[in-house]
Parts: C-alpha cells; structure tokens; sequence
C-alpha cells in the first residue's frame, strides 16, 4: 500500500510540474498585439519610443535601438511586446516600412 502512495504522489508532482510549466509558456507567448503592435507607429511615435529627438541621424537610431533592445529583450527576461515595438520604432526611422 505504501509503494502505491508514493507512486501516486511521484505522479501528482510530475503533472503539477508540467502544469507549472505549461502555465508559465503561456504567460509569455506572443498575443495578437505583440507582433503588429495596436498603435500605428508613425515617426513621432517612433522617435519617442527609441528616445531621440527629431534631428537623429541613422546611426543615432541604430545605437538607440541597439541599447533598448538588450534591455528589453524577451531572452533577458523581458517583454515581446516592447521588443516588437522598438523593433517597429527602428523601421520607421530607417525607412524599412
């Protein structure tokens, strides 16, 4: 009987753990808003998000991206909707979109 006890309770702490861990990923998978983003990024917008005045030469936009995005970078414990937004502040500003 008591083999059978901690077996099941081996068990239930294995489905706890991937429950744990299933829960987790979803928590940090990419919603709808994260890949468009849900406000139109013009190049005000995209000045402020990068932090850079009007006048910002190319390499002024790259270096601010570059800063930005190692902080906010979904691998460094960071959010997929803030990388994707720089990442569209960046194109605006260098012409890609």
């Amino acid at each position: 009987m008591s083999r059978f006890i901690l077996i099941f309770f081996l068990v239930w702490i294995g489905f706890q753990a991937l429950r744990f861990v299933l829960r987790r990923q979803q928590a940090f998978a990419p919603r709808a808003a994260d890949a468009g983003g849900s406000v139109p990024m013009n190049e005000a917008r995209a000045l402020e998000v990068l932090g850079l005045q009007a006048n910002a030469t190319r390499q002024e936009v790259v270096e601010a991206h570059k800063r930005l995005a190692k902080k906010v970078h979904p691998d460094q414990g960071g959010s997929n909707y803030l990388a994707a937004e720089i990442n569209r502040a960046r194109d605006v500003l260098l012409g890609r979109r």
